[in-house]
């Protein structure tokens, strides 16, 4: 079953009624959803719950996940699976203005997705497994907690802008941006060292602007 969802969601976005397709597909999704629907109300206020179900649904349809605000202290799993038959098409999740403290991996499984948004969360770090967002093209972190610029943003070769204002940042390693592609580095508001401040300004290489 799981493979026939799986090759139906691959040929969805080419059909000519994309969203009674990807009804049909998450038709098969409430039987899971209801193994999961304790994760929803762990994962945020009672109020909230509608909300994050209503905009999964618009997800479905747009390819853009939009969970701004919503009082979120994780991801719930039930966000995955309502958008497991749709999740090659995603192009934009925005998770900004939430209390998030650690990002679920299956974030990460969303290979068409070209911007991600975790502005105003309670982010520390960024794992690894970012890497595979290999279509993505804007990443923003500002308003974190973050006291390094992650370096695996920079390894995704059609990273473009990476946004990482008002966090505290000290120092940024001076190779940090050898061989990337990336146009744009926002570090406002951030109490970067005077050699580190200095090496973005006039080292930093010609294809990117560097914003301090």
């Amino acid at each position: 079953m799981a493979e026939k969802d799986a090759s139906l969601a691959r040929h969805a976005m080419h059909h000519p009624h994309f969203p009674h397709v990807t009804d049909r597909l998450a038709r098969r999704v409430p039987c899971e959803m209801a193994r999961v629907a304790n994760n929803f109300n762990y994962c945020m206020a009672g109020n909230d719950v509608a909300r994050v179900s209503m905009r999964c649904s618009d997800a479905k349809e747009s390819g853009e996940l939009d969970l701004r605000e919503c009082k979120l202290i994780s991801v719930p799993e039930a966000v995955f699976l309502i958008l497991r038959p749709v999740q090659e098409f995603m192009s934009v999740v925005d998770l900004s203005a939430n209390q998030l403290r650690k990002l679920n991996p299956k974030l990460f499984m969303f290979p068409s997705l070209k911007e991600l948004n975790l502005r105003d969360n309670e982010i520390e770090s960024i794992p690894e497994a970012v890497e595979q967002l290999s279509s993505l093209e804007i990443f923003d972190i500002s308003g974190c907690r973050f006291t390094e610029l992650p370096a695996a943003p920079l390894r995704i070769v059609s990273l473009k802008h990476y946004r990482c204002n008002r966090n505290r940042i000290t120092t940024v390693p001076h190779a940090i941006l050898a061989g990337t592609g990336i146009q744009a580095l926002e570090l406002r508001d951030n109490p970067l060292d005077t050699e580190s401040r200095l090496h973005l300004q006039f080292h930093a290489p010609s294809t990117c602007t560097v914003s301090l």
